[in-house]
């Protein structure tokens, strides 16, 4: 899931103000909203769940996907700018 057509497909927009990338599912019949995060951070990438509060309530490190390294996405758009 982690590089950026992946992403992509999957829902996922980049926020250049936080630099990661983000999608919101509902739950409850879209009474609650849950933000999934996908950010790369050092030299692996960490995949989060935040709640409308704020709080982080997961929280993943991941450095490889199906054996192979994971590297971050490196294009204009993902930088903010045109692809």
């Amino acid at each position: 899931m982690m590089n950026e057509a992946e992403l992509k497909s999957k829902g996922y927009k980049y926020d250049t103000d936080k630099d990661w990338w983000s999608r919101t599912w509902s739950t409850n019949e879209g009474a609650e909203n849950v933000q999934q995060v996908a950010a790369f951070t050092g030299n692996v990438w960490r995949q989060m769940m935040i709640g409308e509060d704020g709080q982080t309530f997961y929280e993943n490190s991941l450095d490889q996907h199906y054996g192979e390294p994971i590297e971050r996405p490196i294009t204009a758009e993902h930088h903010g700018g045109q692809a």
